[in-house]
């Protein structure tokens, strides 16, 4: 039986600029120009370049991020 079934983390993980750039609707630029501001400690968007493999992250982390920013600038803005 060769079935191949997914992982939970392989369905998770979104591997090289261009995938990521599609799942967040981004050009591939701004993601490597992220996973490189993340490299040298400028930014905290969980998008990492990994050796070896490339550009990485995971779509349940950048759902997560995304959401907790938008959680709070919606609270700044009504503190104001």
């Amino acid at each position: 039986m060769s079935q191949t079934m997914e992982t939970p983390l392989a369905a998770d993980l979104l591997v090289t600029a261009t995938t990521i750039a599609a799942y967040l609707k981004w050009d591939e630029r701004r993601v490597r120009h992220i996973a490189e501001m993340v490299g040298k400690g400028k930014s905290s968007i969980p998008i990492w370049s990994e050796p070896g493999v490339g550009i990485c992250a995971m779509r349940s982390q950048l759902d997560a991020y995304f959401a907790t920013r938008s959680q709070t600038i919606a609270s700044s803005v009504t503190d104001r």
